[in-house]
């Protein structure tokens, strides 16, 4: 909601630029009004990669941002920017493949330490195999 009232100002007030009163005048310059809503919507479409990716939470935002900046204004730029946005590199992503990252291995280490157990004589093959088969089917 914030974002909506301080686009709406920003227009507003660029439809006044110009004019040496305020935006409630009766008078307001046509050229004025043409140019500051079209700066705004132009400059929205501009940017459409750049805000795509910070929606999404993009883990590559500022480089997103850079070939925005930097090559945007030539359309291949413009367009390989917005396929980077829409790209599944986002931080839900990364924290999912970590997750699982993190579950793999402890994984391995309670299988590791299953191992040394009956090696150690503490578990037999029989107690090993039951153990092994539940932490396998509680992981699935």
């Amino acid at each position: 909601m914030k974002k909506l009232v301080f686009i709406t100002t920003l227009l507003a007030y660029s439809s006044s630029w110009g004019q040496g009163y305020s935006l409630f005048a009766e008078y307001i310059n046509p050229f004025s009004a043409f140019f500051g809503g079209s700066f705004i919507v132009l400059s929205l479409i501009y940017f459409f990669p750049t805000m795509t990716c910070l929606l999404r939470r993009h883990n590559n935002k500022i480089p997103i941002l850079i070939v925005n900046i930097l090559l945007g204004w030539t359309f291949i730029g413009w367009v390989v920017a917005l396929i980077w946005s829409f790209t599944s590199n986002t931080e839900n992503q990364a924290t999912n493949n970590q997750n699982r990252t993190d579950n793999d291995d402890s994984l391995i280490d309670q299988l590791e330490r299953l191992k040394k157990l009956r090696d150690a004589n503490v578990l037999n093959d029989e107690e090993f195999e039951d153990q092994k088969h539940n932490l396998l089917n509680e992981k699935k």
